[in-house]
């Protein structure tokens, strides 16, 4: 084996190992970025929902994933669970084929109210994994789908009765705080959760002070009406 060959083996192993602690360091950053990010978006979560009702319980559901839920909350709302799930971000690989997917932090609210909703539907962006996921499990149920446009925005509708449900969607237009795009998921059900909220891209609530709160209780009493 000539000198050359011995170099090149020596220059692939020095990459080797380079690659390898680039990863770790990668992965230690973005541990830590992660949990940073998870507590920013539940401090966040606290103040925007601040007006609805006051900090129950806060706890890890696992590295990426939080929960929060509140208690003492003023009607419509019976009990309000939010949880927090963060786009991996501790593996390069994974990270990079997400981002090229769209797969960003999600911000998720399950709620019940005081008085159950008088319709169903499924309002979703089909091309969102949650999205997606909720437009299956409504048309297994034999539920008709049909576009619908939420405030600008080209989403797809699917309801036991579309011509209810585009009216309740009509009255939860009003106030909206946040970018239609940004909204995945809206549904409401009268079994629990009777109202629930997916979100693509919750820091984004940061300047919306109480305004997101409003619109929650606009939603609930729109399903209601």
């Amino acid at each position: 084996m000539d000198l050359g060959q011995l170099a090149a083996k020596d220059l692939l192993s020095l990459a080797a190992i380079a690659i390898a602690i680039g990863l770790i360091v990668w992965y230690l950053i973005g541990a830590q970025l992660g949990r940073q990010q998870a507590s920013r978006l539940a401090h966040l979560s606290v103040d925007l929902l601040r007006p609805l009702g006051s900090e129950g319980s806060f706890r890890w559901l696992a590295s990426t994933c939080c929960e929060l839920n509140l208690t003492n909350l003023r009607r419509p709302f019976r009990s309000i669970r939010v949880v927090i799930w963060l786009e991996p971000r501790e593996l390069l690989p994974v990270w990079a084929l997400n981002r090229l997917r769209g797969r960003r932090d999600l911000f998720a609210i399950a709620a019940d109210l005081t008085k159950p909703p008088d319709v169903s539907f499924e309002l979703v962006q089909p091309n969102s994994l949650v999205g997606g996921r909720a437009l299956r499990k409504a048309t297994a149920r034999g539920w008709p789908a049909a576009p619908q446009t939420f405030a600008g925005e080209a989403l797809t509708l699917a309801a036991p009765r579309l011509d209810v449900a585009r009216e309740a969607v009509g009255r939860c237009e009003r106030g909206l705080p946040v970018r239609p795009a940004s909204v995945l998921r809206l549904a409401a059900s009268d079994t629990s959760p009777q109202l629930s909220l997916s979100l693509g891209t919750p820091a984004q609530l940061s300047d919306e002070g109480t305004k997101f709160a409003n619109w929650l209780r606009t939603v609930a009493n729109a399903v209601g009406e």
